[in-house]
């Protein structure tokens, strides 16, 4: 069974909206998520589709082999829904609508 993360992707960024001073752990998370806005915002974003992002997940210390899937979840636009189909990882990411990480394929009037 995976991880489940749910992230406010604000919570990092300093007033600029850009990436604050953080730990190299946490920085290591943070740009995996951006990774995961920046590929679900090129497309079709209500309809999941694989993503070229590997999963970080290393279950029973042997890395996850599975990709990234993402979509906007429908009942609520605000939330940006990703999980890998190997392993069960997956999460909500918010906050990301207005940052600079948002590709042009998202459209705040979906």
């Amino acid at each position: 069974m995976g991880n489940t993360w749910v992230t406010n992707i604000q919570h990092f960024l300093n007033e600029s909206g850009e990436l604050g001073d953080l730990p190299k752990p946490a920085l290591n998370l943070v740009n995996h998520i951006i990774s995961i806005i920046e590929e679900a915002t090129l497309g079709n974003e209500n309809e999941p589709r694989e993503t070229s992002i590997q999963c970080r997940r290393r279950p029973g210390r042997k890395k996850c082999t599975g990709k990234i899937i993402t979509y906007i979840n429908e009942r609520n636009p605000t939330q940006l829904i990703w999980f890998c189909p190997d392993c069960d990882d997956n999460g909500a990411i918010t906050g990301w609508e207005s940052t600079i990480y948002n590709n042009a394929g998202y459209r705040e009037s979906n």
